[in-house]
């Protein structure tokens, strides 16, 4: 008998490649893999063709920022005021590993 997790993963492929396509199920697969994968490098990154990049790229949320609000800016500001991936610039801080709640 398959541990759950096992048995959780082939059916999330199979179902995947059922009502998707072989194709969306990869893709989906490189996208976990990019985001979740500590190890990935730039060698993943240049093993994908032009077609797996443009489908992991409209899996994941982009944003487009001009350079002249990246001079000198802090990464924080950035974040909460341009391109809304963090409500406030305490998020940031607060979602920080080992940070402490006051």
């Amino acid at each position: 008998m398959l541990p759950i997790t096992t048995g959780k993963k082939v059916l999330a492929e199979e179902m995947t490649r059922r009502i998707h396509s072989d194709e969306a199920f990869e893709a989906a697969m490189q996208v976990s893999e990019l985001l979740f994968n500590p190890k990935v490098n730039m060698d993943f990154l240049k093993s994908l063709t032009t077609d797996q990049f443009d489908t992991i790229s409209g899996e994941l949320p982009s944003f487009s920022i001009s350079k002249s609000v990246l001079e000198g800016a802090v990464i924080v500001d950035v974040l909460a005021e341009h391109v809304s991936i963090c409500a406030s610039k305490s998020e940031p801080k607060a979602t920080k590993p080992g940070h402490q709640h006051q």
